[in-house]
């Protein structure tokens, strides 16, 4: 909705999306959770193991290779975040 508010005006995206105006302000303004922040940086730490093996290993590999780094994971959270 935010790509789209320099060619439609908010009150008319909000009237076809069907949400309120005080809404979507609310919801540009909050800043982004601590949760999403994690798994950013954790998709990070991810496609950097995934690249320094050259593009070849799968999600146990990988998550032996953050855990030897000292960052604590799970094979089921490194294989959600290649998905992504």
């Amino acid at each position: 909705m935010k790509a789209h508010t320099l060619l439609f005006s908010v009150k008319t995206l909000c009237r076809v999306l069907g949400v309120s105006r005080s809404g979507f302000y609310a919801w540009s303004a909050r800043k982004t959770s601590m949760r999403r922040q994690r798994r950013v940086e954790r998709d990070r730490q991810v496609a950097q193991a995934y690249s320094s093996r050259k593009d070849r290993s799968g999600s146990p590999r990988l998550c032996h290779d953050l855990r030897e780094a000292g960052l604590p994971c799970n094979r089921k959270t490194v294989a959600a975040s290649m998905q992504r």
